[in-house]
Order: structure tokens, then C-alpha cells, then sequence
């Protein structure tokens, strides 16, 4: 064999080799895009999936509320940096970039049956997990006899059912977490915390008409300041979770509420509450702090609301159109 046929075969020996080798990487990169692509959307439907199930289980607690008697401040669903927010039926919805959990905030309306009406708004958002489990498997039976063959859609199902059931399983498990953003209760502690210690899950002690009693003030005034609250809530909280509030915004907020509902006997009306300075209305923020119908930080203090001009000096002379500094409270 000639030395230009031996050069030959190596030659037609080498590309064979390095098409081989071609065929190869090209199977390889297509089998990890398969793979890759099968992942992506596998992620992108569990996701979903996790979606569909945080809406149903905060409708469920969010339509419980209301069904109770209580107003719903917001529904938040998702964590991270704030989508879309809007209202259904009124009730404020603030929409963020992860669906990996979401909360209700409900605002309580007396404490009569409190305990028991807290615990089935509680168990309202497993319960409406456990429903739509049903009308799954309802699903499912319907199609195991008229679609035999769409084995994709039953995959689909079943994992959706076994989200489900994991779900509610580890809602209902006693236990909390906390993020970034704030702490977390599961459905489980909440309803462990309503049978044995109402304050620990923000169950207030006492009603406000007791609250109105052992500090001295007319039960309209305590009403009156957790109206303020709400309100200077709204203005304040950017996400939909309960926001801390200046002590001298708290007034000024007030102040503007008095004008709204009493016009020029605005003055007189909060007299006649037992009303005459900031001080009065920071005994009753700190009295429904103490008994649970909000929360305080360690830097708050009732010093805040010393500065009688701010609210009572000034009820006469309309809204206020600025916000004066001070510590937060809520």
C-alpha cells in the first residue's frame, strides 16, 4: 500500500471520527435542551399551579371575613416587588412578582364570638383547597371513562391534587417562618394561638367599649381613633400589609377626619368625648395597643402625642396640608 493511499485512509478515517463526534455533541446538546426545556416548564407549571391554590386559599379566608361580619382591609398574594393592585368587591388586592405565599388582613368588628369566628375564617382557606381537591378527582373519574388517552391532562390533575394535599397538610401544621418582608403564621398556629392564647395571633383582650371604660374616654372616642387608624393605614401602606404610622401623623389624620364628619362642632364633639390633646388620643392608641387591637414597637412612646396644637388647638381651622415628624406608631 502506497504512502498517498495509507494518507487517504487516515484522512477519510479522521472525518469519520470527527462526524461521529459532531453527531455526538449535536444528540448531547439536544437532549440538555430537552431537558432544560422540560425543566423550565415543568418550574413555570408548578408556579401556576401554586398560584391557582394561594387565590383559592385566600378567597376562601377573604370570603369567610366577610360571611363573619368583618371588613377585609387586603388580600396579598405573592412576595417580592408589588404587580398590579385593584379591588374586588371592594376589598383591596395587591398582586407580587412570586406566587409563593399571600395573607388576608382582616379588620375585626367587636369581640363578641371573636375567637371562633377568627378560626373559621381560619380554616376557610384550607377548606377551599380541600373543595376545589374534589371537584379534581370529581374531574378526574369523568375523564378516566370519556378520555382514556389524555394521559398529559391526568398528569397535570394528579399533580395539582398532591399540591394540594401537601397544601393543606403544612397550612395546618403549627408552625411559623419569617421573611424579609415580615413574619408568617401557618392556618395550624393560628388556630392553636386562638384556642389557648388569643394575643399571640393579634386576638384583642378586651372590646372597645371595655377599653373606652378603663381609660376614662367615651367609647366613641376609641372607636373614633381606630378609625384614624384605618384611614392614615391606607394612606401609608404600599404593599397592603399593616404599616406603622407616625404618632403626629396619627393626629393629623384625625384632625382632618374630625373636620370631615363634624365640620365647625368638631371641637365640641371631641370635648364631649373627654378629648383635649394628643395626649388624650395617645392614651387610647397605647390602651388598644395593650389590649391587642394593634401592634406597637419598643421605640414608640406616648410622647408623640404631646403636642396639643397639632390636633385639638387646631380643629377649627380646617384640614391640615402638612405632616409634622415624629416617632412611629401604630
Amino acid at each position: 500500500m502506497t504512502r498517498k493511499r495509507i494518507t487517504e485512509l487516515l484522512v477519510i478515517a479522521g472525518l469519520g471520527g470527527l462526524a461521529t463526534s459532531f453527531v455526538g455533541v449535536r444528540d448531547g446538546l439536544l437532549h440538555f435542551a430537552f431537558i432544560f426545556c422540560v425543566v423550565i416548564i415543568g418550574s413555570l407549571a408548578v408556579l401556576a399551579c401554586r398560584a391557582v391554590l394561594i387565590v383559592v386559599h385566600e378567597s376562601g379566608h377573604a370570603l369567610m371575613t366577610r360571611l363573619v361580619g368583618w371588613r377585609v382591609r387586603a388580600v396579598v398574594i405573592g412576595a417580592g416587588s408589588v404587580v398590579c393592585r385593584f379591588q374586588v368587591a371592594g376589598i383591596p388586592v395587591v398582586i407580587h412578582l412570586w406566587p409563593i405565599w399571600g395573607y388576608v388582613q382582616p379588620e375585626f368588628a367587636s369581640t363578641h364570638g371573636m375567637r371562633w369566628k377568627f378560626i373559621l375564617v381560619v380554616l376557610a382557606g384550607p377548606a377551599f383547597e380541600l373543595a376545589l381537591l374534589a371537584l379534581l378527582l370529581w374531574l378526574l373519574d369523568v375523564q378516566a371513562i370519556l378520555v382514556l388517552d389524555n394521559a398529559a391532562r391526568t398528569f397535570a390533575a394528579v399533580t395539582l391534587c398532591v399540591m394540594i394535599l401537601f397544601d393543606v397538610i403544612s397550612s395546618l401544621a403549627p408552625w411559623t417562618f419569617r421573611t424579609p418582608e415580615r413574619a408568617f403564621k401557618t392556618d395550624g398556629y393560628l388556630i392553636v394561638g386562638a384556642l389557648f392564647a388569643p394575643q399571640t395571633v393579634g386576638l384583642p383582650s378586651k372590646s372597645l367599649a371595655e377599653i373606652a371604660d378603663d381609660s376614662g374616654y367615651a367609647v366613641e372616642a376609641v372607636e373614633f381613633v381606630r378609625k384614624g387608624l384605618a384611614v392614615a393605614c391606607q394612606r401609608l401602606d404600599e404593599y397592603g400589609a399593616p404599616a406603622h404610622v407616625r404618632g403626629q401623623t396619627l393626629c393629623t389624620v384625625m384632625h382632618d377626619l374630625a373636620i370631615k364628619n363634624y365640620a365647625a362642632s368638631a371641637r365640641e364633639v371631641v370635648a364631649s368625648w373627654g378629648v383635649t390633646t394628643n395626649h388624650d388620643f395617645g392614651r387610647i392608641v397605647f390602651a388598644l395597643a395593650e389590649s391587642g387591637w394593634l401592634q406597637k414597637t419598643d421605640s414608640d412612646s406616648l410622647d408623640d402625642f404631646n403636642d396639643a396644637d397639632v390636633f385639638a388647638g387646631n380643629l377649627a381651622t380646617g384640614p391640615s396640608t402638612s405632616v409634622p415628624s415624629g416617632a412611629e406608631s401604630t
